[in-house]
């Protein structure tokens, strides 16, 4: 419950990337995966992007990030000589909203509405936005804990509480660790058809699976 609570809203942003050597995902990107250089049974990279819903427009740069990085890595000889075949399934953004739970959703809908009725190039929430969000929400805590404006004890009052966000679960501040709590990036593989974390160790559920060889 407690790594729960830590989670940090970079997945959002950074939608899970899955090192997976099955065809179990649903959607192939247009990224050529013949590579010129590169030869054998191709290994096959799996991700969960947000393509459509309020989190498309993140996706959709990651998608051209990821086909251009493929392209040339193919280009180049591949991954161990081998072609690499980049898979990717649309999560329709639901995956992180259906774990932070309805509050985030309105959160995330009424900014996507204010954005559009501002004219933004870009109306997805993703990291900036969720950063703005979570420091604001710092600010009330250590506020209200304090009782007061006075800055000594709003930090006492952070040291010893923490803050309940929204996007970032429940953040701890220490001083001997400066303030940053640990990092909740994770990173997931797909395992005989499951998706499962292989680092970092402490909340690994198996280990990380080297290529199959040809």
């Amino acid at each position: 419950m407690k790594d729960r609570k830590r989670r940090l809203f970079a997945t959002f942003a950074a939608a899970a990337l899955l090192l997976g050597f099955s065809a179990a995902c649903e959607k192939k990107s247009d990224a050529d995966s013949s590579g010129s250089g590169a030869s054998g049974e191709p290994i096959v990279v799996g991700s969960t992007l947000s393509l459509s819903g309020a989190f498309a427009a993140t996706g959709a740069i990651h998608k051209i990030a990821g086909e251009q990085f493929v392209e040339r890595l193919n280009a180049n000889g591949g991954l161990l000589g081998r072609p690499v075949e980049w898979v990717v399934r649309d999560d329709e953004s639901k995956a992180a909203l259906d774990r932070l739970g309805p509050e985030a959703t309105e959160i995330v809908n009424e900014f996507h509405s204010r954005a559009q009725a501002a004219n933004l190039p870009y109306t997805a929430f993703e990291t900036q936005a969720a950063a703005s969000w979570t420091a604001w929400e710092i600010l009330v805590a250590g506020v209200q804990g304090a009782g007061g404006l006075d800055h000594k004890k709003i930090c006492d009052s952070l040291h010893a509480n923490g803050a309940k966000t929204t996007f970032a679960g429940t953040l701890e501040f220490d001083p001997a660790k400066n303030n940053f709590w640990p990092s909740n990036q994770l990173l997931k593989q797909i395992q005989d058809k499951d998706r499962v974390t292989v680092w970092p160790p402490d909340r690994a559920a198996a280990q990380l699976r080297a290529p199959a060889s040809s």
